[in-house]
């Protein structure tokens, strides 16, 4: 049987569950099926060197590269068109915000439509010389792979509620024996315990509700009269307000910046509790990375929280609401049997999602 060839574009290979997913549907993917080539617009990101052998990873192509980095560097470069591209994105979307009503956690992401639009004239053609089987968009902006890539179907990674009929939904794919043998590994540091470890991870932007940790942590002190020692593991441009907030609740022997680490996953093998506190998340993949630890979980009630946590099966869900996250985890840590049987319910299930490959392939006649 002919082997499919596929192409998946990426921004890059950063921490994050976006990357993750990709990982995971790489390791997931039958090579004696696939080919696949991987076109990644900037060669940069911890997780580069996990991605698997059998992938081919495209060469980088320098007007991609310049859509990722700063705009003065890309000029420096010689990328004026990409620039120029860039900015005039910047001033549509900066028109579109004065006469739209757009919450200040999504307006950041909201401009990546108008880069695709007037940065994808402006780049060159993905591997002309190919012409694959289904190309796949793994983020945002989609221009690049409608535009630049020959393939007989192409698809995206996104929610588009008109076409709805011509929608299949794919899980995320977890990589779960990586994640298990890389929690086996030791952490970069010591920590402090405390009588409660609680851990979040994840990008300090509006999304994650990460600046109102310290809120939920004064509770756990004050309310609760618990010392905990709740550890933040991640990066971003929330991290000033974070250090403030901390200051402002008084929490900077409770409340613990670890920054961006390769490898978060020994962090969740060492934490009593992992906890999500999320404004809205799609679906959480480091929720679900902790569940494949089997760690006990407490997320937000966001919309998607109901698909990833039986509440007081597998996890614990409550309001988006710093006194209530703060009385979930200490109900949770104050009773020790309901602990032990949420890490019994987890431990058969399957996080991984490994089948969910197959979906991606159906696509293809």
């Amino acid at each position: 049987m002919k082997k499919k060839r596929i192409i998946i574009l990426m921004h890059y290979m950063e921490l994050g569950g976006a990357e993750m997913a990709l990982l995971g549907l790489l390791h997931a993917l039958d090579y004696e099926k696939v080919d696949v080539d991987l076109f990644i617009y900037s060669h940069r990101g911890e997780l580069m060197p996990f991605i698997p052998e059998q992938v081919n990873i495209l060469p980088e192509l320098p007007a991609y590269a310049a859509i990722e980095c700063p705009m003065k560097q890309a000029l420096l470069k010689g990328h004026l068109g990409v620039v120029c591209g860039r900015l005039r994105a910047k001033l549509a979307h900066r028109e579109f915000l004065r006469h739209n009503a757009v919450p200040d956690g999504v307006q950041d992401a909201s401009v990546f439509g108008y880069v695709g639009h007037y940065v994808s004239p402006r780049v060159p053609h993905i591997s002309p010389e190919k012409e694959y089987d289904l190309a796949v968009s793994f983020l945002t902006p989609h221009n690049f792979c409608a535009d630049h890539v020959r393939a007989g179907h192409k698809v995206a990674w996104e929610a588009f509620p008109s076409l709805a009929r011509k929608l299949t939904v794919i899980e995320n794919i977890l990589p779960a024996e990586y994640i298990r043998r890389r929690a086996q590994e030791p952490m970069a540091e010591n920590l402090e315990r405390g009588e409660l470890m609680l851990l979040s991870i994840g990008r300090f932007t509006y999304p994650k509700n990460f600046d109102n940790i310290p809120g939920m942590a004064r509770f756990l002190v004050e309310n609760h009269s618990i010392d905990v020692r709740w550890y933040v593991i991640g990066y971003g441009g929330d991290e000033e307000l974070i250090r403030r907030r901390i200051a402002q609740e008084g929490m900077e022997r409770h409340v613990i910046i670890i920054g961006k680490r390769d490898n978060p996953y020994p962090y969740i093998n060492a934490c009593d509790i992992y906890v999500q506190p999320s404004r809205y998340e799609g679906k959480s993949i480091t929720v679900r990375e902790a569940q494949t630890l089997c760690k006990p979980v407490v997320i937000t009630r966001y919309p998607t929280a109901a698909s990833q946590v039986n509440d007081g099966v597998n996890g614990v869900i409550c309001d988006l609401d710093n006194e209530a996250v703060a009385d979930a985890v200490e109900a949770l840590f104050r009773d020790a049997d309901r602990r032990r049987e949420i890490i019994r319910n987890l431990q058969p299930s399957d996080f991984a999602m490994l089948s969910e490959a197959d979906k991606l392939l159906s696509i293809i006649p």
